[in-house]
């Protein structure tokens, strides 16, 4: 029952099974662990429940237009495949070659929207011509399309499947919506239809939010939450490219707030989890034939003996066994909703339920050896089963695992509306004076009213990308998971180059006191590279770069060294063999790489870097060269989210060329951190690169 009291620990079964049995041999009868008037009042209080799901009505508003009357479950169980066209759509998206497109597409847009000229902008052109595949699947997934949007235009939509009113037998087509939804407005986002390609992102999103109406449960909302990375990347990109066009922009505003606004809040998810805790396990041994309808049994396997319960159990009889696990979720069930009451803010109610079950987690987890003798001696007490009773259920309440980080995967979802919206506000800013809002614009007026974090009820996190333009991050951690890929949710503002204005390039790069200004962003790392475009994965930044023979198989050029090629072959390539970065032998040795911020903590090491083989053949300069070590990410400048460096000055001599730099290593732990350093590199007449710190 994902994670809540049926999966006991085989401590409770074991303590559960010699208690009861001393208990039995002393009086000839074991009584009830849970009385039959508890067990009808759990029984009542779930009918109530489940009646009142199946009667639920969730009116909410339509994005745009009229509302078509009525409810719309049956056509949203048409999009999810209830239909032969919707089915052989989403069928199409079980292809890892489509997924493998669409994320080409992700990628590529970025890049496509940094290096357009200014005019209507189409960002995907090039990039959907090398996705023939997910064209075809786009030209399939027309009907799919047309009944989704007339799906959400209904009045009414509560999801189809909330608990006591069907199964769901995979969760599998609602991803495989997110990315088939994904793929046809990034397409119509290619072929120009700004406004058709926006309406459908939007739409999909809507779509997601009603299937979660009415009563889901936490898995529900998760996947619903997972479907909307596929998406959010679109609105960004057709945000992005419908700069100056105040109209649509405004209607964005709009309609990503409603979507805002009609977010579930994690309170109304807990009856819909309690719920599926009742029927996944409810046994009609004990409860009758009708307590499991014939439209849930699906939905669990059977365990033999007419039962439907998911073991392991706590080694009691039928009865005793579903009945103590039924208790111990209607207590969690109470302490949920006190953890997060109606109104709260999600981060509150993640906290509160993170606090709750420390405490009971600190219950179930006393001096086992205490316990054990504690409860053992229960069988020859006069009462054996109310203190016992007690303490298998702190065991029971206490082996459960927070639904705090399904809070947390929901919220992504909340935060990606709300930075969305603030793009495009800021967006519409921008058409409206000319240039591009700097940072100040986020601290007062209307940029400063949409700026709050709907996760966390404090301002989003506004860092400039270096470019005029701005990455939006979250007021408090949204990371999922603890794996070296897990990674935070953020939108990009990028600023138009019709919106900056003239000679805004040169002002950029031209700060006072610098012969040159660089800003190295993490998401421009070699690291990120292969783990997001390359799928490979790669733990952390390396400490060395071997020097191979490059361009064979297994072997990709990474776009992270920039600009640099020599004779058109790139510098820095992933070696799948090696499942590392590496340089070309034609041109390197072997490099040694350096934390650049850590290094300068202790002010006058010279640190050899390595060899460039070619200095002086014209391929690079001095100056390039130490460019490209930088943004390769051999000398690497940052910790977390990015760098500004400020090259200062140069000194040429025979005997060696030097470049001086004050850096800022930017940051963020509960706040931004911009850490001042500086260094120098220095480059022998022989290729020779040393490292020096100041």
């Amino acid at each position: 029952m994902r994670g809540v009291p049926m999966r006991s620990t085989m401590l409770a079964a074991a303590l559960l099974a010699a208690v009861s049995g001393a208990a039995c041999r002393k009086s000839g009868a074991s009584a009830p662990l849970v009385s039959e008037a508890e067990l009808q009042a759990l029984k009542v209080k779930a009918d109530g429940m489940l009646a009142e799901a199946r009667a639920r009505r969730c009116s909410r508003p339509v994005l745009r237009g009229e509302a078509v009357p009525g409810d719309a479950g049956a056509a949203l169980r048409e999009v999810l495949g209830g239909v032969p066209e919707t089915r052989a759509c989403l069928e199409r998206l079980a292809d890892g070659r489509n997924i493998e497109d669409l994320w080409r597409l992700d990628e590529d847009l970025p890049a496509a929207i940094r290096d357009r000229d200014g005019s209507t902008p189409r960002p995907l052109d090039t990039a959907a011509e090398r996705a023939p595949e997910l064209r075809e699947t786009v030209a399939a997934c027309a009907g799919l399309y047309e009944r989704l949007q007339r799906a959400v235009a209904h009045a009414e939509a509560c999801g189809p499947w909330r608990q006591g009113l069907g199964c769901v037998e995979s969760y599998l087509p609602r991803l495989r919506l997110g990315q088939a939804v994904a793929a046809g407005a990034w397409f119509r986002l290619a072929e120009g239809k700004l406004r058709e390609g926006l309406e459908l992102a939007l739409d999909g999103l809507r779509l997601l939010q009603d299937l979660e109406r009415g009563g889901a449960a936490w898995i529900d909302a998760a996947i619903g939450a997972a479907a909307t990375l596929a998406l959010a990347p679109v609105v960004e990109a057709g945000l992005t490219a419908a700069a100056g066009d105040a109209e649509l922009l405004d209607e964005a505003v709009r309609q990503l707030g409603v979507l805002l606004e009609t977010e579930a809040h994690p309170r109304e998810l807990l009856a819909g989890e309690y719920l599926g805790g009742v029927l996944f396990a409810a046994d009609p041994a004990v409860l009758g034939a009708a307590a499991v309808p014939d439209g849930l049994r699906c939905r669990v396997p059977d365990y033999g003996e007419g039962r439907v319960l998911r073991g392991p159990t706590v080694g009691a009889d039928v009865r005793d066994d579903f009945a103590l696990n039924w208790l111990a979720l209607d207590r969690m069930f109470d302490g949920w909703q006190g953890a997060c009451p109606a109104g709260s803010l999600p981060l509150d109610c993640r906290e509160g339920l993170e606090r709750l079950y420390e405490g009971w987690r600190e219950r179930a987890s006393r001096n086992p050896e205490t316990f054990l003798k504690d409860l053992l001696g229960q069988a020859v007490a006069t009462d054996p089963h109310a203190k016992f009773r007690a303490q298998v259920l702190d065991v029971l309440l206490g082996v459960g695992s927070s639904p705090g980080r399904w809070v947390t995967t929901h919220g992504r979802r909340r935060f990606l509306l709300g930075a969305l919206r603030l793009q495009a506000a800021w967006l519409r800013q921008a058409g409206g004076t000319g240039a591009c809002p700097g940072v100040e614009a986020f601290e007062v007026g209307p940029l400063a009213a949409l700026r709050t974090d709907p996760f966390a009820g404090r301002p989003i996190v506004v860092h400039p990308d270096g470019a005029g333009g701005f990455v939006f991050r979250p007021a408090e951690s949204l990371v999922v998971g603890t794996s070296a890929e897990s990674r935070d949710v953020a939108v990009w503002a990028a600023c138009p180059k019709a919106a900056v204005g003239p000679g805004a390039d040169e002002a950029a790069s031209a700060r006072p006191g610098c012969r040159a200004f660089w800003k190295i962003d993490s998401g421009d790392s070699y690291l990120d590279e292969v783990r997001g475009r390359l799928r490979a994965t790669m733990n952390d930044f390396q400490t060395v770069f071997a020097a191979v023979e490059v361009g064979g198989e297994g072997q990709e050029p990474l776009e992270a060294g920039g600009a640099f090629r020599i004779a058109d072959r790139p510098l820095l390539w992933f070696d799948g063999g090696r499942n590392a970065v590496v340089v070309d032998a034609a041109h390197f040795t072997d490099l040694q790489a350096f934390d650049v911020p850590r290094a300068c903590l202790e002010a006058g090491k010279e640190l050899p870097v390595g060899r460039f083989l070619s200095l002086g053949s014209g391929a690079l300069s001095p100056r390039q060269l130490v460019e490209f070590l930088i943004r390769a990410g051999v000398l690497q400048t940052f910790w977390h989210v990015g760098s500004e460096l400020c090259l200062r000055g140069e000194v040429e001599t025979p005997a060696w060329y030097e470049a001086e730099f004050d850096g800022v290593n930017v940051y963020f732990t509960n706040e931004e951190n911009r850490d001042p350093f500086a260094f120098a590199v220095r480059v022998a007449p022989d290729g020779a690169v040393t490292l020096v710190t100041r």
